[in-house]
């Protein structure tokens, strides 16, 4: 704005450096209220999923844990909405860099069944060896799947 009054360079200067400052006080106060909204969102579509999953596995008997099925409707939101985005990165990131803590209560759980795991050790081992030993050939075969598309794209047609 321009002023009919005299003012000195210096008190235009400053007058206009706090009118910068007002301004970009108002927009960050905007952009804050904005990105605590995403923040809330993300928030509540992750644990969304979880109580969804928890639900549905409850109410149709599915023989699938809630938290697993909570994760397959992550997933579907995850596709439906074209990826992680960065308010859910951000809420997520604790979360991950802190999960062998959420693993406490079952590791205590099984304390409770420690004579039934005495009795069938033998099957859980097998369980556990051959899940593992599936699982690792599963990832390196889409590994080297990904990598082969990966290679090709490069090399063109």
């Amino acid at each position: 704005l321009l002023t009919t009054s005299k003012q000195s360079p210096r008190d235009e200067l400053y007058s206009s450096i706090r009118d910068m400052m007002e301004h970009a006080l108002r927009v960050k106060l905007a952009l804050d209220y904005r990105w605590t909204t995403h923040m809330h969102l993300a928030l509540l579509a992750l644990f969304g999923c979880q109580l969804a999953g928890d639900l549905l596995a409850a109410q149709f008997g599915i023989p699938i844990p809630g938290p697993v099925m909570g994760m397959i409707l992550m997933l579907a939101y995850l596709v439906l909405t074209g990826g992680v985005s960065e308010s859910m990165q951000t809420i997520a990131s604790p979360l991950l860099r802190h999960m062998a803590l959420l693993f406490i209560p079952a590791g205590s759980g099984i304390l409770l069944y420690l004579e039934l795991i005495k009795d069938e050790w033998l099957p859980i081992a097998v369980a556990i060896s051959v899940s593992t030993l599936v699982t690792l050939l599963v990832s390196a075969s889409v590994m080297r799947l990904g990598l082969s598309d990966r290679d090709t794209e490069q090399r063109g047609p």
